[in-house]
């Protein structure tokens, strides 16, 4: 499910009596600003997800920051519901 054919994906667990609804979201970079990041998404849909100044990010399962994230790389994206972004995980396309 969640490899490099994902377009994106709702997640609900529930865990010490919260439900959290995990969305997971993967594409190709499109743009970057004001702490956002802009997926064009294999359906076709761009969506442009807040990431969180705190997220894990990590290139290739390295840590880095969202400064090194570029156009054109592919990301999954993690957030809980509408919040921002805790997690990134990109790689060069």
């Amino acid at each position: 499910f969640f490899g490099p054919k994902l377009v994106r994906a709702e997640v609900l667990v529930r865990d010490g009596g919260v439900l959290h609804d995990y969305r997971v979201d993967r594409g190709v970079i499109r743009a970057k600003h004001d702490g956002a990041l802009s997926l064009l998404e294999r359906d076709g849909s761009v969506v442009t997800i807040p990431v969180a100044p705190t997220a894990a990010i990590t290139l290739g399962g390295i840590p880095t920051s969202f400064s090194a994230l570029r156009r054109g790389m592919i990301a999954t994206v993690i957030r809980d519901g509408d919040a921002p972004a805790t997690e990134v995980r990109a790689t060069r396309a």
